[in-house]
């Protein structure tokens, strides 16, 4: 089996997530997970859609696990 590179980055995403227990910023995940804040947001929008992350915009904005990361199947995010 072969994960392409958003997939890989989706899942590293998760799992900084999942590790900080609270909002990270999109630029301090970017830097954190080696890509850039376009391809980030690219890759948040579709774990948006899918129901694994809240954005939040403005100052105090960033990213946060919808649910707790025991409860998320890495299947689903691949097919995701």
């Amino acid at each position: 089996m072969q994960l392409n590179r958003s997939t890989d980055y989706a899942i590293q995403m998760l799992v900084y997530l999942a590790k900080a227990r609270k909002t990270v910023s999109s630029s301090k995940l970017a830097a954190a997970i080696g890509v850039s804040h376009r391809y980030l947001l690219q890759i948040s929008a579709k774990l948006r859609a899918a129901g694994f992350i809240r954005v939040a915009h403005g100052s105090a904005g960033g990213m946060i696990l919808l649910k707790p990361s025991e409860e998320i199947c890495l299947y689903e995010v691949i097919i995701g």
